[in-house]
């Protein structure tokens, strides 16, 4: 009996549910997410992330916890605050929100320095390295 009810948890998952991405900085607002490589699912509000953070065991250790304290907005006011942790995700608006990632994405100036031989050419290029957070995911079953 235990096997079929995983068995069909598995079926109601893979042809009912929407799953997706949500790549946001801190202090953007998002009103769509990925769901696959080229395309987006409309939600009908908003999400901002308004802090990220990431806890360390040590310093120079790996990662402990990583958070994103999100608020959710309908029509440009806010309706709920929640935090969003490893396995402690946030239901809004009939998605599941849960944090699945965190990276660093070019943005500013960065300097390299080309050599060839003795001869050495430096050069500024447009970009660096800031966070990007999170990478949210959600999930919907309808």
């Amino acid at each position: 009996m235990a096997l079929l009810l995983i068995l069909a948890g598995s079926l109601i998952g893979k042809f009912w549910a929407v799953d997706g991405s949500l790549a946001i900085d801190q202090g953007e607002v998002a009103s769509a997410f990925q769901v696959e490589p080229r395309a987006e699912k409309p939600l009908n509000f908003q999400v901002r992330l308004d802090k990220f953070q990431v806890f360390y065991y040590e310093p120079g250790g790996s990662p402990k916890e990583f958070r994103s304290d999100l608020t959710f907005m309908q029509d440009g006011r806010e309706v709920q605050r929640a935090t969003c942790r490893v396995n402690e995700p946030v239901t809004f608006g009939g998605l599941t929100f849960f944090q699945s990632s965190y990276g660093t994405q070019a943005t500013g100036p960065i300097r390299l320095k080309v050599q060839l031989g003795t001869s050495t050419n430096p050069s500024r290029r447009p970009f660096a390295s800031r966070w990007i957070c999170p990478g949210v995911g959600a999930r919907s079953y309808r």
